[in-house]
């Protein structure tokens, strides 16, 4: 199995399995804070590139992906300048925007690179 590092601004590490949207570990985000999610878009070979167009990212509720619901919280993505395929996820991690502390949540970022949809999911945990 090839893993990829990733680090997030956090400063979590996770393992990321080649050409898989599989990570390990999880963001702790505090109630009413706003989260940013620093991540690279990439490619088949896990190289940071730019995608066709800007990643999109949505939350989900739930600790268990097969059981996750779509949440209606808004997420800005933002591209760092400079640094090719390299972005930023934000949100208002509030209650307001259906988030309660001690709950799990995920994000799914995805992208496209020359017609291929590639995806990540960061378990997201609310304190």
């Amino acid at each position: 199995m090839e893993l990829g590092r990733q680090r997030f601004a956090t400063g979590c590490d996770y393992d990321r399995v080649k050409d898989t949207n599989m990570l390990t570990g999880s963001v702790d985000i505090l109630l009413g804070a706003t989260a940013y999610i620093p991540f690279d878009s990439w490619n088949a070979t896990l190289v940071p590139t730019a995608p066709d167009s800007t990643p999109t990212g949505t939350l989900y509720t739930g600790p268990n992906l097969a059981a996750a619901t779509a949440m209606g919280a808004s997420v800005t993505v933002t591209a760092i300048t400079g640094l090719t395929g390299r972005y930023v996820a934000s949100w208002a991690a509030t209650a307001a925007n259906g988030f309660a502390a001690g709950t799990m949540y995920h994000l799914r970022l995805a992208w496209v690179i020359s017609s291929t949809t590639r995806e990540v999911w960061v378990p997201i945990r609310i304190g």
